[in-house]
């Protein structure tokens, strides 16, 4: 312990964020930067999300004598969609098929409808737990399990399918105009 061992690990630290920063930014498959700079929310999301789950999986990694084993789910969990949009739409959706109010649903969940509002609206990210204690609250359960990253179509065609249309739609129209631009150029 003490401010030298705090420096290396700090300067390591920011080294390797900048290097998985790099490698992202590298491997995606679109210009995240360039997105990023049109506007794009869905790619800062992204890339902010990545690159806070990169350094919280290696914070955790350093706080736990690099023996644990959520270091990787929270990576995971941390830069998916599910912590800024997918969480969102699985309360809206549960609350709307059981025919609940968000203060129905937030009775039932024992948190306020203010908490239910928050979490559709996307202004907050429900804990795991929460998310599992709202979504019982409707009449749903969460499973989840481990699975290697899909790279196929039927995965993205299956995650299309779980957002709204119009955000869909968006992104693909954002991305028609990107290529158009970077084509003429």
């Amino acid at each position: 312990a003490g401010l030298q061992p705090f420096i290396l690990y700090f300067a390591v630290g920011a080294a390797l964020t900048v290097v998985f920063a790099a490698l992202y930014l590298r491997l995606t498959a679109h210009d995240e930067i360039a997105l990023i700079r049109e506007g794009n929310i869905a790619a800062a999301l992204a890339f902010g999300g990545n690159l806070a789950g990169f350094s919280i999986a290696l914070g955790e990694h350093r706080n736990h004598g690099g023996d644990s084993p959520f270091p990787l789910y929270r990576c995971r969990y941390a830069g998916a969609v599910a912590t800024e949009e997918y969480s969102r739409y699985l309360i809206r959706r549960a609350r709307r098929e059981a025919g609940l109010t968000q203060q129905a649903l937030a009775a039932r969940a024992a948190t306020s409808q203010a908490a239910i509002s928050a979490y559709e609206s996307g202004r907050r990210s429900p804990s795991v737990d929460t998310l599992c204690r709202v979504l019982a609250a409707a009449g749903f359960e969460v499973r989840m399990r481990l699975a290697s990253p899909d790279t196929d179509e039927a995965a993205r065609v299956r995650g299309e399918a779980s957002l709204p249309a119009e955000m869909v739609e968006s992104f693909y129209s954002a991305e028609r105009a990107r290529l158009a631009r970077h084509q003429a150029s």
